[in-house]
Parts: C-alpha cells; sequence; structure tokens
C-alpha cells in the first residue's frame, strides 16, 4: 500500500493547510497531484453512484441497444477486438471506461439470450481522434468470433475510469490489459 492510497484527507483539511503554512515548490507540487487524484476518484464513485442510482430506478443495470457495426478494426490490431455499436434511439451513459455484459437480442453464435462480460468504452478514442462523436465500443472478455450485424444490449454495471488520452500505443494497451484485468475482477469472471 502507497502513501496515497490510504492518505485522502477531507478537501477543507488540505485548503486550511496551504492557507495557514509556508509551503515550499516541491511539496506544492505533491499536493496539487493529490488534489487531481482526489478529484479523479470522487469522480468515479459520482459515476459509479450514479449506475446504481439508475440501476434502483430501472429495476435492472441500466443498458443501452443497437446494431455491431463495422469500425476502424484498430482493437483488433491492439490485441482486444470491440463490437462498435450503432445504437437504437438511447441514451448513453457518461464518457468513460465500464465493466458490463454484451447481451445477445437475434439468432446467432453466440446464441439469442447469451451474456458474455465485456468491458465497454464510452467515447470519443482521444488517442486517435480529435472527434466529438461519442461511440459504445465492448470487448468481450474471452470472445474471439464475428459479430458485425448482430443485434446486442451492453448493460453497464461498473465505471472503471474516465477516458482519456494515451501518450502512445504501448501505453493504451496496457492500460486495457489493466481494464480487462479489473472488469475481470468485478465481474467474478475466472
Amino acid at each position: 500500500m502507497t502513501f496515497r492510497d490510504w492518505f485522502r484527507p477531507p478537501r477543507h483539511v488540505l485548503t486550511i493547510f496551504l492557507s495557514v503554512a509556508v509551503v515550499s515548490a516541491g511539496a506544492l507540487g505533491w499536493l496539487s497531484w493529490l488534489l487531481v487524484e482526489q478529484d479523479r476518484a470522487l469522480e468515479v464513485q459520482r459515476r459509479q453512484a450514479r449506475l446504481e442510482q439508475a440501476a434502483d430506478m430501472l429495476g435492472r443495470t441500466y443498458s443501452v441497444r443497437g446494431r455491431v457495426v463495422e469500425g476502424e478494426r484498430r482493437g483488433r490490431t491492439l490485441g482486444f477486438p470491440t463490437a462498435n455499436l450503432d445504437p437504437d434511439n438511447e441514451v448513453l451513459p457518461g464518457v468513460g471506461v465500464y465493466a458490463g455484459e454484451v447481451r445477445f437480442l437475434d439468432p446467432g453464435n453466440p446464441a439469442l439470450g447469451q451474456r458474455l462480460p465485456a468491458v465497454i468504452n464510452v467515447g470519443t478514442r482521444p488517442t486517435f481522434h480529435d472527434s466529438k462523436q461519442v461511440m459504445a465500443e465492448a470487448h468481450l472478455i474471452d470472445f474471439d468470433g464475428d459479430l458485425y450485424g448482430r443485434r446486442v444490449e451492453l448493460s453497464f454495471r461498473f465505471h472503471l475510469r474516465p477516458e482519456r488520452r494515451f501518450s502512445d500505443i504501448e501505453a493504451l494497451k496496457q492500460q486495457i490489459s489493466a481494464d480487462v484485468a479489473d472488469g475481470r475482477r468485478r465481474l467474478e469472471v475466472p
């Protein structure tokens, strides 16, 4: 366990500390980093709370339906193929990375009604694009097959992290690998 894992003082404590103490430039940089980390952690908690509230109101996990369409096939080249969703008139959840599942709504392989665990990205894919178009794409854990044209339902159970731009492809691949491991753990996939 690192210092930042257990040291999460309330924001007002840091404000008081900064207003009465003379802080060196190094310490100020560290405190600035700590505030950013706290903000990120709070945002993840807020998004997760929204998913839980939506599930409570709906009586089920929040989900969207649509057809799997062809994308740029970039996920496959990265080692994490994705099913790109063309949503029916549905509202996507906030931009971010989620753990959930894909349910198949039409006959085929996988079978009608079958559910598979997935890590889902909702966003603009900022590492590759400067676009404002928000898309949903799901990497089905432990699945490799052709899903083009299939009708599916994406269910969003856990918010894993915000979407962000990566400096290079290797950093993105490492993060996706970590996201899949986190999704596998949260969804209790062996």
